[in-house]
């Protein structure tokens, strides 16, 4: 996968929403970072430059003022219910590409620097809600 890192969100949208398959979202992803000028950066992918794709990334979309997530009052972020004044149409997708590379990271046991509100880990760990937990 090429990506600029002027554009880590749109290259990353289009490399996990439309090019990878279902199948291979498990296998080997190789992340190569180009500059400006469109040449490739010196390095080669053993597992640093996909997690460093992967921790930029999330600093964007998990960014309250990105309009994805908004934050509790403790800081903990829960989706944002109104994603689709931020982000339009697509805001469905985003979420799906999101848990895309929240779970590719599980996957690869790289930390993502996110902290999501009780209610959201419930519901991912498929854990009953209650009032009191909203």
């Amino acid at each position: 996968m090429t990506v600029s890192r002027e554009t880590i969100f749109d290259d990353g949208y289009e490399a996990f929403v439309n090019k990878l398959s279902r199948a291979n979202l498990k296998g080997k992803l190789e992340v190569r970072f180009v500059n400006e000028f469109g040449q490739y950066e010196a390095g080669i992918d053993a597992g640093g430059l996909f997690k460093e794709f992967l921790v930029e990334l999330s600093k964007i979309v998990f960014n309250p003022n990105y309009g994805l997530f908004k934050p509790t009052t403790e800081h903990y972020l829960y989706p944002n219910p109104e994603s689709f004044n931020f982000l339009g149409e697509e805001h469905l997708n985003i979420f799906y590409f999101v848990g895309l590379v929240v779970g590719r990271a599980i996957y690869d046991n790289i930390l993502l620097e996110v902290e999501f509100s009780e209610f959201i880990l419930k519901k991912i760990l498929g854990k009953q809600n209650f009032l009191k937990d909203l």
